[in-house]
């Protein structure tokens, strides 16, 4: 088996548009670790690859003095054979876009993966790092379904190997902040961004923006705004579309002031929902390294439209039954001394029978008891026109963890 140093190749692991990742063992401590290989190959300019190199083992340096819970460690750094490799912590477990193929990623899952992502991410920024790369593929999920945060600052040098007339971009550009595409100084607020727009694809099945072509889908993420989960997803709450329109913001400045302070919005936004089924959806392309964008991902799956217009047939018929319970009681008591009572017509149908046009009230407003037909209609009749409401919906049952 080939090496690199000390460290002996067991398999590999990955592969990506920048070099590969491989497992192996320290031969000298006799454990197991990860070592990701950047390779030049594709730059031709001798110069231009040696300042890549330079650049790379710089920032792997900075990286290294990261020590966080939630952050892969880095052990080593070297270069063979004109390739630059970084030797990491070995995560026993899967990447967040490999474990949404596999099983849906429940409510309670979904939070503790973004609030640890955040603090690890708030760490690093207080430590003046940037992440740069926060997308499915490099949150990696061990054993115990503790995040490790993968790939510190290899997004930024991945673009930088392309020359600006490429018009390409390295890296999954449906998690990227607007900033990154206008080639604006970066701070932890991108990061923020893409977080987001990561718990984003979790909830809805697909990322804030899609496009046909990276031009079509740079212009939605830097002048159009997301579209609220809840129309994409009727289950969800109203109350998470400020949290994303915050998080999602263009401008930086109006974004949350941590990561933590998003996944705190998320958390009090869904606390509160429920867990529901999964169906097969497409993974969006570029999501998990060496992963065909085609490839089939477990997540959440909208609700049947037909249950609402069920709803609203049931009140239509009870409605329907009530006017004709009026009009039988207004001929019947017609010829009775007792019936001179003023005749005061039924609110129309039309105030109570719309509904809005994406959700379901929880209940249709009440019919005034002065305005009802005849006053002395016997009971079964007064309860009929007392009003219709709404069947409320059966309370949801509580959240578990996919």
């Amino acid at each position: 088996m080939p090496t690199f140093g000390r460290y002996r190749i067991l398999e590999k692991l990955g592969e990506g548009g920048m070099g590969k990742v491989f497992l192996a063992e320290d031969t000298i401590l006799e454990r197991r670790v990860a070592i990701k290989v950047i390779s030049n190959a594709e730059v031709d300019d001798p110069q231009r690859s040696s300042f890549l190199r330079n650049r790379f083992l710089q920032e792997a340096r900075v990286i290294a003095r990261l020590s966080h819970p939630s952050v892969v460690s880095i052990h080593d750094i070297g270069e063979q054979e004109g390739n630059a490799y970084i030797v990491m912590e070995y995560v026993e477990g899967q990447n967040l876009a490999a474990l949404a193929r596999m099983r849906h990623i429940g409510h309670q899952q979904l939070i503790r993966i973004i609030k640890e992502t955040a603090a690890g991410l708030d760490y690093a920024h207080g430590m003046h790092v940037v992440h740069r790369d926060i997308k499915p593929a490099n949150l990696l999920i061990d054993r115990s379904g503790s995040v490790k945060i993968a790939d510190f600052g290899i997004a930024k040098l991945a673009s930088s190997t392309l020359t600006a007339a490429s018009g390409v971009v390295v890296g999954t550009v449906d998690y990227m902040a607007p900033e990154q595409l206008r080639n604006e100084p970066l701070d932890g607020r991108c990061d923020q961004y893409s977080m987001a727009a990561l718990a984003y694809w979790l909830l809805t099945g697909r990322p804030p923006f899609e496009a046909d072509s990276f031009a079509a889908l740079a212009y939605q993420i830097c002048n159009k705004p997301p579209q609220p989960p809840h129309l994409l997803r009727t289950d969800l709450p109203a109350a998470m579309a400020p949290v994303f329109a915050t998080a999602l913001a263009k401008n930086p400045d109006d974004r949350y002031p941590t990561c933590a302070a998003f996944a705190a919005a998320l958390d009090a936004a869904l606390q509160n929902q429920v867990d529901i089924p999964t169906e097969t959806i497409e993974l969006p392309p570029g999501v998990a390294a060496g992963c065909s964008a085609a490839t089939p991902v477990h997540l959440l799956s909208p609700p049947e439209e037909p249950e609402r217009s069920h709803v609203w047939l049931m009140v239509t018929a009870a409605l329907a039954m009530s006017g004709l319970a009026a009009v039988m009681a207004l001929h019947s008591f017609s010829g009775s001394p007792s019936a001179t009572a003023p005749k005061q017509a039924a609110p129309p149908a039309s105030e109570t029978m719309t509904p809005p046009p994406q959700t379901l009230p929880q209940s249709l407003p009440k019919a005034d008891p002065s305005k009802a037909a005849v006053k002395p209609v016997p009971k079964p009749a007064a309860k009929t026109a007392a009003g219709p409401t709404a069947p409320k919906p059966p309370a949801p049952p509580a959240a578990t963890e996919g």
